[in-house]
């Protein structure tokens, strides 16, 4: 389940393993990191000869910043177990999809 904690001692007691309480981190720094890049991409990113690679980490990050937080939703609101399997996967795989026609999207510009 999601860590419902807002500062690292608490979430590191609510963590059931490892992984979970680096999905937290995740969501907190990656949140903070999408703000200075989106202001970046519309204010410095005009000026800049190729961003491509820029676009691409922005695409992904956000891509992986959402699908994380659906998941919380998702483990919030679904205790059907199954059904949270599938519209977890749903999601993972919508995601992946969007990623890669992202990529090649901002490849071929």
């Amino acid at each position: 389940m999601a860590i419902k904690a807002r500062k690292f001692e608490e979430a590191r007691r609510q963590a059931t393993f490892n992984l979970e309480l680096a999905w937290w981190v995740f969501m907190r720094v990656s949140g903070l990191l999408l703000l200075f890049l989106l202001w970046a991409h519309v204010y410095i990113g005009p000026r800049l000869i190729s961003i491509k690679a820029y676009d691409i980490t922005l695409l992904a990050l956000a891509l992986l910043h959402g699908s994380n937080g659906l998941r919380y939703v998702l483990d919030d609101y679904i205790h059907n177990g199954s059904l949270r399997v599938i519209l977890k996967s749903t999601a993972y795989l919508l995601a992946a999809v969007l990623l890669l026609a992202g990529a090649l999207f901002v490849a071929k510009l």
